[in-house]
């Protein structure tokens, strides 16, 4: 049995993946890194491997440079953000909650960022650290290695201790499997705009005039 196929809608421009300055500047990704059909990666972004960013998440290296490092985990609604005079600066194992929003900060390895954060521009997070869900760490403010901070603005809660400094890599190696297969039943990187483009070659479609106002 053949399976069914979405029909293209030849008027989507969408690419999940997409350079700038006439392919000057383009995102490099692992081959086993996964980016969500639904996930945004726009200009100088890197994802190292096994890096995953799941749906509706925004990665922005337009302005500024983005740098996700082996084994990140970026959970959906995320929005990435560098900046002209920060760019964005993640270590291996960072797990990010869904829904929160990073602009020009650096993120130490094994790090844990709740739901609903907010990570102003020049912020930092050092080794082992966690931001606690719906928490604000502000501009310039640094988070000592080893240390749970949470609330708005975000201030010191607790200290890691013992093992717990590793239970992040845990947390991250449940995504695996859903990940591995997701990478197995999407197209990648979302690949409708490829069918569009074959369209216009074939000459069966051509993209609508300009509007009246321009």
């Amino acid at each position: 049995m053949t399976p069914k196929v979405g029909r293209v809608d030849p008027k989507s421009n969408h690419r999940t993946v997409m350079a700038l300055d006439q392919e000057n500047i383009s995102s490099y990704i692992q081959p086993d890194a996964y980016v969500s059909p639904t996930a945004v990666v726009i200009g100088n972004v890197t994802m190292n491997n096994h890096a995953a960013a799941f749906p509706n998440v925004v990665l922005r290296g337009d302005l500024g440079s983005v740098w996700m490092g082996a084994h990140n985990v970026i959970e959906e609604g995320t929005v990435v953000v560098a900046t002209p005079e920060f760019d964005v600066e993640c270590g291996a194992w960072v797990h990010i909650g869904k829904g929160s929003i990073l602009t020009g900060c650096t993120i130490g390895p094994a790090c844990v960022i709740g739901a609903g954060c907010v990570i102003e521009e020049g912020a930092k997070m050092g080794l082992f650290t966690r931001l606690e869900p719906k928490s604000v760490l502000r501009s310039g403010d640094e988070i000592p290695e080893k240390e749970v901070w949470g609330g708005n603005p975000a201030r010191f809660v607790r200290t890691i201790t013992g093992d717990e400094s590793y239970d992040t890599q845990m947390l991250i190696e449940r995504f695996y499997d859903n990940t591995y297969q997701y990478m197995r039943e999407f197209l990648p990187y979302g690949a409708q705009y490829l069918e569009k483009e074959r369209l216009i070659k074939a000459n069966k479609w051509s993209p609508p005039p300009p509007s009246p106002s321009q």
